[in-house]
């Protein structure tokens, strides 16, 4: 993993694709291989740890010519500063796909300007001094995409007065979390027509307008059983 503050990774990255301009496709190589972590051994090889990774997968996850894979990496190791990044990138395992295999809480920050400094370290402050453990921290990379997120995993549920205090951040633009710790009983309800968006929404409304008003507080709200009316429409889209 390659070890650098914002500033001179943006100045890292646009080094590095600058030297394969005016080849869009073998720009979209090098943007797979660092969004991916694979990296590129003494023999060319196209790896994630141990694994060799085939040319021809790239090509048709890419839509472009073997050749243009083969000419990208024999471009990295003819460029010693090229040499020395791809065979030092590596692939840090996310939690946040697995945090419903896991039972672990997921908290997502958006916020408006990605290249602000200081963003993940007032968010974990905030989640730290209320004695929740972080289990990982993932920011998304603004070069990889329009809307580049933070990703908190922790294993303990979030309270709501910790997510009104990071909504309330100048910098925040949005705040969500999923939780899969401990039952979370899915909806019940005798409406006829249980495919149809309209009807998963108005009681998924409904249900949340009844929680936010019962108590006055955020804090009192069971943000457990919210999430399972949200997350219970959610996967009735992909039935």
């Amino acid at each position: 993993m390659i070890s650098c503050d914002l500033t001179e990774y943006v100045y890292m990255f646009d080094e590095i694709m600058g030297k394969f301009e005016g080849s869009p496709s073998r720009q979209s190589v090098i943007r797979l291989f660092l969004e991916r972590g694979f990296s590129v051994n003494e023999e060319g090889r196209v790896v994630s740890g141990g694994i060799e990774i085939p040319y021809t997968g790239i090509a048709r996850e890419l839509n472009v010519d073997r050749r243009v894979v083969d000419s990208t990496t024999e471009a990295i190791r003819d460029d010693p500063e090229l040499r020395r990044i791809f065979a030092n990138i590596s692939a840090v395992p996310s939690l946040r796909d697995l945090a419903p295999v896991l039972d672990l809480t997921v908290l997502t920050v958006g916020v408006a300007e990605a290249d602000d400094s200081g963003i993940v370290a007032e968010v974990t402050s905030l989640i730290a001094d209320r004695d929740i453990p972080i289990r990982q921290v993932v920011s998304e990379d603004p070069e990889f995409t329009n809307e580049p997120s933070l990703y908190v995993i922790t294993d303990e549920e979030l309270p709501g007065g910790l997510l009104v205090a990071i909504r309330e951040l100048s910098y925040v633009r949005r705040v969500e979390f999923w939780s899969w710790i401990g039952p979370v009983s899915p909806p019940s309800f005798s409406a006829p027509d249980r495919d149809s968006d309209r009807d998963w929404v108005e009681l998924a409304v409904a249900e949340t307008s009844a929680l936010l008003n019962s108590g006055g507080c955020v804090d009192k709200v069971d943000m457990n059983r919210l999430v399972s009316w949200w997350a219970a429409w959610s996967q009735s889209r992909c039935w």
